[in-house]
């Protein structure tokens, strides 16, 4: 059960938009930014949003979300001192 203030965010496999790796971007269904997109970093005991991409179609939606996911790599990359902490 949730303590007071927690928030937990689920979402179904039919959100899931793109799948890359360990990455993938997810369509919000419900809350303050439904119709929005989110990019999520998958980890060994839970996904880590990096990104919020806002109401776009979903093409424009999937560019995006892979334009991130690059950036995020090349990031990693260049700063493998930061890999286990995203």
């Amino acid at each position: 059960m949730l303590s007071e203030g927690q928030i937990m965010t689920a979402y179904k496999e039919k959100d899931i938009i793109l799948e890359d790796d360990d990455y993938f971007a997810i369509r919000v269904t419900s809350g303050k930014c439904k119709g929005s997109y989110e990019v999520y970093r998958s980890g060994l005991t839970h996904a880590t949003r990096f990104a919020q991409i806002g109401e776009y179609p979903l093409e424009k939606a999937l560019d995006i979300a892979k334009r991130l996911i690059n950036n995020h790599r090349i990031f990693l990359e260049k700063h493998p001192e930061l890999k286990s902490n995203f």
